[in-house]
């Protein structure tokens, strides 16, 4: 993987999102932003073009991450890692139909993380 991949942050809880950032910036990647709720998430897609999006399923707004990742993945061809506390089968199911999403469960290790976003930008 790239040290300059542009990666995007869909994260309503505020502390674990900087938190993410931060460990993403560590390890040289470049977090162009953080998204709250999935509207703010396909603004920012938009104008920021990331390589990667790292995504909760349970987001603040009208929209849930399973159909914020449907609308990425059709229109936008750019992989996702969801990134979860909730291992809510049913969304767990919906997300493991979609092409080219990953997830892992809360609290998540870096190594782990960085492994599986290679994993998915290097085909």
């Amino acid at each position: 993987m790239k040290k300059n991949t542009k990666c995007l942050v869909v994260e309503d809880e505020a502390l674990l999102a900087l938190s993410l950032e931060m460990e993403l910036k560590m390890a040289g990647l470049n977090v162009i932003g953080i998204a709250a709720t999935g509207e703010q998430a396909l603004q920012n897609l938009k104008v920021k073009k990331p390589d990667i999006i790292l995504m909760d399923l349970r987001l603040s707004g009208k929209m849930n991450g399973v159909e914020v990742i449907r609308m990425i993945t059709r229109m936008y061809h750019i992989p996702v890692i969801i990134i979860t506390g909730y291992p809510d089968t049913k969304l767990m199911d919906a997300a493991k139909r979609l092409d080219h999403v990953r997830y892992l469960l809360k609290p998540v290790r870096t190594e782990t993380l960085l492994k599986l976003m290679a994993e998915l930008l290097n085909g």
